[in-house]
C-alpha cells in the first residue's frame, strides 16, 4: 500500500498549482466509462431538477421550467392525514406568505394515490396555500425526486438547481414534539439561496415525516439524454471545484467559465481519475463527517462521462446560477484581529524551512473564542499553518506540538464555528506561535498571516479542548517501505470527539484513529489510507463520538523511508521526530469535550 500511495504522493507538487478543491473530493468509484445514459439526476443537492410537467388542481398545464428565474422556489410536500404533515401546515403556509415579497414561490406536492380531490381542496382552502397544488398520485414527481416523506422540502434556486432537501426544521417529527426550533433548515437554506450562496446544512439525513419510499425506486422519469456543460457539468465544477478555481480564490487559474474548464479538461480527467483531487482522504466506509468534501460518485461520473463525450457546450438556458463567494472574513467581521509584525518573504524557488512567528495577545483576562480564522495574505504560497498558545513562562514549541495545538488552516479552509454553548480558551498573557509552511511557485512575495477572533461575552457552557494521541519516541529504519508508528491517549473523563486532525511529514502515508473501548471493544473511527501531507485535512465528525473514562484513543501513522517515495529527501536516513519536514512527526490531533463543565471564569 504504502509504494503505491508514494507514487501518488509524488505527483503532488505539480497538481497543488492544479488544486481542484472543492466542496468535494474523490474515493474510489467504478469505471468512469459506463453509459451515462442511464445516470439519474436532479434529485441530488447542487443538481439540475428535470422540467417535470404537471397538471395542478386547478386543471393548468405546465412543467418546471416556466419557474426559472424565479428567485427561489419551494417544493412542499404535503399528505392531508398525515400528522406531523398536518402540525407542519399553518407553519409552511404563513412560511409561503412572509417569504412571497422576496419572490420566493411555493409548489405543493401531494403524491398520495389515497387522497381524494375533496380532502386536498379543503386543506387548501383551510391553510390558504397560494401556490399551485399539484396532485401527483401516480408518483411521476415522487419518483424523479426521491421524495422520502411527507413534509420534506425542496429548495431551488433561479437556475433550478436543488439546493437543499429535508425537513423543515428539527421541532416536529413522528413521535416527538419539541418546544421550540433549534435548526431552522428551510429558512437558512432560503436565505443562502438568495443571498446567491449555499445554506450550511445542504440534506438531513432523516425527514421526520410520514414515509413515503420513493427513494427506495428508480428514479427512472428523470434520465440525462445528453450531458453538457449547462445542464449538469457546470454544476458539477461548481459545487466541486469553484471554492478555490475562482477569480479572487486561492487557486492559481479559475474554472468558472466553459472555455476556462474546456481547457483544463485533459488535466481534470487525470486528476480526478486517480482520485488526487479534490483533496479528501478519509475512507468512505468508515465515518460520517460534517465537512466531507468527497465528490459523489455521481458528480464524478458525469464530468468524466461529459468529458470523454466531446465536452459539449449545450443549451445556455439551462445554465447554473452565479454564485457569490464571502469577501473578506468567512466568519463574519472578526472582534479582535492579530497579524505577523514582519512580512515573511517567499523566494521563487527552493525549499523554505518551516517558519515560526511569535504573536503576543496582550490578553490581560482569559478569553474565549466563539470563532477563528487564519487567512494568509499569500494563500497561493501558504502550505498550511499551525497555531499553538504559548502560556506565560513557556518556551516556544518547547514539545514540538505534542501541546498547545489550537487552530490550523490549509487551502480551501474557512474557519472554525464552535456554536453558542461552545468555545477555545486562550489563557491571559498567552502568546499565539505560528508554524507556517511555505512552497515557492515561481515569484518572490511576501506574507503576512492574521488571525480573526469573535469572542463569546461569557464564558460558554463547555470547553473545547484539542488533545493528541502522540508518539515522540520512534525511529524509521532507513529504507523501511511501511513502518508503523503508534500512539495512544487514554480518557478520564467522560464526553466526546468532535474532530481529527492526523498530521505526520513527507514520509507520512497511511493515518488510523481506533478508539478502544474500556470493555475491550475495538472501532475504527477515522481511517486515511492514503495521507497527504500537502493536504493538511481537518475531518470534522457530523455527529460528536461518546467516549468514556477509560476509553483509549490509539493513533497509528505508517510511514514510507523507501526510494519509492519520491517526497523522501533521503532514504538512507535514520528517521526520528523533529520539527522539520526532513524529520517526522506522529501526532494523532483531536478536539474533545467533556460532558462536565469545566470552563474557567472570563477574567480569573
Amino acid at each position: 500500500m504504502a509504494s503505491s500511495k508514494a507514487r501518488l504522493h509524488g505527483f503532488v507538487p505539480l497538481l497543488l498549482t492544479l488544486a481542484l478543491l472543492v466542496a468535494a473530493v474523490g474515493c474510489d468509484a467504478p469505471d468512469a466509462d459506463a453509459s451515462s445514459d442511464v445516470e439519474p439526476f436532479g434529485f441530488r443537492p447542487g443538481e439540475l431538477v428535470p422540467d417535470l410537467p404537471f397538471t395542478d388542481m386547478d386543471g393548468a398545464e405546465g412543467t418546471l421550467a416556466q419557474y426559472r428565474g424565479t428567485p427561489a422556489v419551494v417544493i412542499a410536500v404535503r399528505d392531508t392525514g398525515c400528522p406531523v404533515s398536518g402540525r407542519y401546515a399553518p407553519r409552511l403556509a404563513r412560511m409561503e406568505a412572509e417569504w412571497a415579497a422576496e419572490g420566493v414561490e411555493f409548489i405543493w406536492l401531494n403524491p398520495g394515490p389515497h387522497e381524494s380531490e375533496e380532502d386536498i381542496r379543503a386543506e387548501i382552502e383551510e391553510f390558504g396555500f397560494q401556490g399551485r397544488y399539484i396532485h401527483d398520485p401516480e408518483g411521476a414527481w415522487g419518483r424523479a425526486l426521491q421524495i422520502r416523506a411527507t413534509t420534506e422540502v425542496l429548495v431551488l434556486d433561479e437556475s433550478l438547481t436543488l439546493v437543499y432537501r429535508g425537513s423543515v426544521d428539527d421541532q416536529y417529527g413522528v413521535g416527538f414534539n419539541r418546544p421550540q426550533v433549534a435548526h431552522a433548515w428551510m429558512e437558512d437554506a432560503l436565505q443562502a439561496t438568495l443571498a446567491g450562496t449555499l445554506p450550511t446544512t445542504r440534506m438531513t439525513e432523516e425527514v421526520h415525516g410520514c414515509v413515503l419510499g420513493f427513494d427506495r425506486e428508480t428514479p427512472v422519469e428523470a434520465r440525462q439524454e445528453e450531458l453538457t456543460w449547462h445542464n449538469r457539468a457546470s454544476r458539477v465544477v461548481q459545487q466541486n471545484c469553484v471554492a478555490c478555481h475562482r477569480e479572487g480564490g486561492i487557486a492559481p487559474f479559475s474554472l468558472e467559465t466553459y472555455e476556462q474548464v474546456f481547457g483544463y479538461r485533459a488535466m481534470l480527467t487525470f486528476v480526478v481519475e486517480e482520485g488526487i483531487m479534490p483533496p479528501w482522504y478519509a475512507d468512505p466506509g468508515v465515518g460520517k463527517w460534517a465537512n466531507d468534501r468527497s465528490i459523489s460518485e455521481s458528480d464524478r461520473r458525469a464530468l468524466l462521462d461529459w468529458i470523454a463525450s466531446g465536452a459539449p457546450e449545450g443549451d445556455p438556458v439551462t445554465a447554473v446560477a452565479h454564485r457569490n463567494w464571502a469577501e473578506g472574513w468567512n466568519i463574519g467581521e472578526p472582534d479582535l484581529v492579530l497579524e505577523f509584525g514582519d512580512a515573511i518573504t517567499i523566494p521563487a524557488e527552493g525549499v523554505v524551512p518551516y517558519q515560526y512567528v511569535v504573536v503576543p495577545t496582550n490578553f490581560e483576562e482569559d478569553r474565549w473564542i466563539r470563532k477563528l480564522e487564519i487567512r494568509p495574505s499569500a494563500p497561493e504560497v501558504t502550505h498550511h499553518a499551525l497555531v499553538f498558545v504559548q502560556e506565560p513562562g513557556q518556551e516556544t514549541m518547547q514539545d514540538g506540538g505534542v501541546r498547545g495545538f489550537f487552530a490550523a488552516t490549509a487551502p480551501g479552509a474557512v474557519g472554525d464555528d464552535f456554536g453558542e454553548a461552545l468555545g477555545k480558551r486562550i489563557p491571559a498573557g498567552s502568546s499565539l506561535v505560528f508554524q507556517m509552511h511555505y512552497t515557492p511557485n515561481g515569484r518572490e512575495v511576501e506574507d503576512r498571516t492574521r488571525i480573526g477572533f469573535v469572542f463569546h461575552d461569557e464564558p460558554p457552557a463547555r470547553e473545547v479542548e484539542t488533545r493528541s494521541a502522540f508518539n515522540v519516541r520512534f525511529v524509521i529504519p532507513p529504507y523501511a517501505e511501511n513502518h508503523e508508528v503508534a500512539g495512544e491517549h487514554a480518557f478520564r473523563e467522560d464526553g466526546e470527539i468532535r474532530a481529527f486532525f492526523p498530521h505526520t511529514h513527507v514520509r507520512g502515508v497511511a493515518f488510523r484513529y481506533d478508539l478502544v473501548r474500556a470493555d475491550g471493544t475495538d472501532e475504527v473511527v477515522l481511517n486515511v489510507p492514503n495521507y497527504n501531507f500537502d493536504w493538511q485535512l481537518t475531518y470534522t465528525t457530523a455527529e460528536p463520538i461518546r467516549v468514556r473514562a477509560g476509553d483509549v484513543l490509539r493513533a497509528t501513522a505508517w510511514y514510507d523511508n523507501s526510494a519509492n517515495n519520491p517526497y523522501n529527501p533521503d532514504p538512507s536516513a535514520e528517521v526520528r521526530f523533529g520539527e522539520q519536514t526532513w524529520d517526522e512527526m506522529m501526532l494523532g490531533y483531536f478536539d474533545f469535550v467533556a460532558s462536565e463543565a469545566r470552563v474557567v471564569a472570563q477574567g480569573n
